[in-house]
């Protein structure tokens, strides 16, 4: 896109409302001898012309055409600006006014345009990212794959195009979502940002940080042998040079008679959803940390017909793999291993119904109900864990049970109608609305015991009732939990601030003083020069580290 130099001036803004006229995509210059004019037809045609993310540093005007004397003078004309999206984004607004200044051949005129500007990741245009933006990405991705089209429409597709997080864009414009490039690798982006508690910018914190250096890999369907009418999990593996981040791949395995259920992960920190069709399943997946390292990644559940004979095979292939933040084409780095479901007895009521029919359209059986996970520093005494309906379930009320074992407790449910505590220290409660509930219905505020051990923490949940659904054993329920991470220690950290300043040199000045010892055990971050004990070594130290930093 062509960039626009900066000005340092705010007089364009005066300017674009008191010298100007717009009509059918014009401004024109009203009190000069010869007319600049400004086409906006461009903007008009193509609002996202004219969108931003909010860690933008520069404007850009590849939809403003510029005229002098009814000739075309846009590629002759300089552009200055007095504010950048980043300076411009007041974190509670996307429309703004853009104010502009173009000179050409010694005259200069003030004029403005509409524009957008929001956050990397706000999917909803709400003005914060949060897990309900995740979920509206991973049933987003799931619609636009079996109808060819996005309901991430907000305001003239805004959403749409803050949810591309890392900002790509296609060749051309056939996709669901015009010329930008969302996919899974984009939810990777936005969760991962969130797991870092969402500080700073996340183009700085998480896209320039998350190149894949891919040489070579395989990823492999495991060869299994089942019982007729059965249910099974097939791992799929990948080995590769790489760090996985997202994926997404394509499992086919033809007109069989397997039956497809889903998708599980083999590892709670990772995400994964598919849609499924009679011979064929989209799956999507995104992680953090380790949760997609080599080995198994991801399990396809299968049924068996009832009907098949022993030895019977079925065949499963990968015919599509993508791994997202390479920053490179895949196809010629990683080999796609087909694996095989050998029968290896067969069903002893072989006429007896399967337990999940067939169907003619795309269907998905992923999980509905979710507790999240949630992360806190050592120390903490609080969470919150949200709880949202998943994979397009829709409903005006339900019942939920929700429990947790010391050292959690549930707090409170926060949106609940009518809420009963149970013997064993849970919580039920009631939801109701006069048209769906939202996808992130309740969030639960957990207490964490002072001094709970690091580690992680379960958060149950069970569903009793779902307005609209007869059986809700056919629902499938994913718990949450807490997760507490080890203490971090700040070396010379000795007033257990968190922070590195010459308090601490003061503290154990001041300690020694009084000829008193300073526990290295309990508080070892005060031994700054590690020489096992805390001295006026360590103060003297730490003293000269901070004036040398300065």
């Amino acid at each position: 896109m062509k960039k626009l130099n900066r000005l340092i001036s705010v007089a364009a803004v005066i300017a674009c409302t008191a010298a100007f006229c717009r009509s059918d995509g014009w401004i024109m210059e009203t009190g000069a001898a010869s007319t600049l004019q400004f086409d906006y037809t461009k903007i008009d045609e193509n609002p996202q012309n004219q969108f931003y993310y909010s860690d933008q540093d520069e404007f850009y005007v590849d939809g403003i055409t510029v005229y002098y004397n009814n000739e075309d003078v846009t590629s002759q004309v300089s552009f200055s600006f007095s504010t950048t999206p980043e300076t411009t984004y007041d974190g509670k607004n996307i429309d703004y006014v853009i104010p502009f200044t173009a000179t050409y051949n010694d005259i200069s005129v003030d004029g403005c345009f509409d524009a957008k500007i929001g956050l990397r990741g706000d999917a909803n245009c709400d003005g914060k990212v949060t897990l309900n933006d995740l979920v509206l990405i991973q049933n987003d991705l799931k619609q636009s794959y079996n109808t060819g089209k996005s309901s991430l429409t907000a305001n003239d597709s805004f959403g749409i195009f803050l949810s591309n997080a890392d900002g790509r864009h296609a060749d051309g414009e056939n996709s669901p979502y015009g010329s930008n490039l969302l996919n899974v690798g984009d939810a990777f982006f936005i969760s991962s940002y969130l797991n870092g508690k969402g500080k700073g910018s996340m183009y700085n914190n998480i896209l320039l940080n998350n190149a894949i250096k891919l040489t070579k890999g395989e990823i492999t369907v495991s060869d299994c042998n089942v019982k007729a009418g059965e249910i099974i999990n097939v791992p799929v593996s990948q080995v590769t040079d790489g760090t996985l981040g997202a994926f997404e791949i394509t499992c086919e395995w033809g007109d069989s008679g397997l039956i497809p259920l889903g998708v599980v992960s083999p590892n709670a920190k990772a995400s994964v959803f598919s849609v499924i069709k009679n011979d064929s399943m989209k799956i999507w997946g995104f992680g953090n940390n380790d949760a997609l390292s080599n080995g198994e990644f991801v399990y396809l559940q299968f049924q068996v017909p009832n009907s098949a004979a022993k030895g019977e095979k079925y065949s499963i292939n990968i015919s599509n793999i993508d791994y997202f933040g390479t920053g490179v084409d895949i196809s010629d780095y990683v080999v796609p291993n087909s694996g095989t479901i050998t029968v290896s007895e067969e069903s002893e009521n072989p006429d007896a119904e399967n337990l999940l029919p067939v169907t003619d359209e795309a269907v998905s059986y992923d999980y509905a109900v979710k507790a999240w996970d949630a992360v806190v520093e050592y120390g903490s005494t609080e969470a919150t864990v949200p709880v949202m309906l998943l994979s397009g379930l829709e409903t005006n009320g339900l019942i939920l049970k929700v429990q947790c074992d010391a050292p959690l407790s549930i707090d409170k449910l926060e949106n609940a109608l009518m809420i009963t505590e149970s013997s064993d220290g849970g919580y039920t409660g009631v939801y109701e609305s006069d048209t769906n509930l939202q996808v992130d219905f309740e969030t639960l505020n957990v207490k964490i015991a002072a001094n709970t051990a690091p580690g992680t923490y379960p958060v149950r949940i069970a569903v009793e009732s779902v307005n609209g659904m007869e059986d809700v054993s056919e629902l499938v329920v994913l718990n949450g939990s807490v997760t507490i991470k080890e203490k971090s220690i700040v070396k010379g950290d000795a007033n257990c601030d968190n922070a590195l300043t010459v308090s601490d040199a003061a503290y154990i000045a001041r300690t020694l003083a009084k000829r008193e010892t300073i526990d290295i055990e309990s508080n070892p971050a005060a031994d700054y020069n590690g020489d096992g004990k805390v001295t006026v070594a360590d103060a003297a130290a730490i003293a000269r580290y901070l004036a040398k930093r300065k």
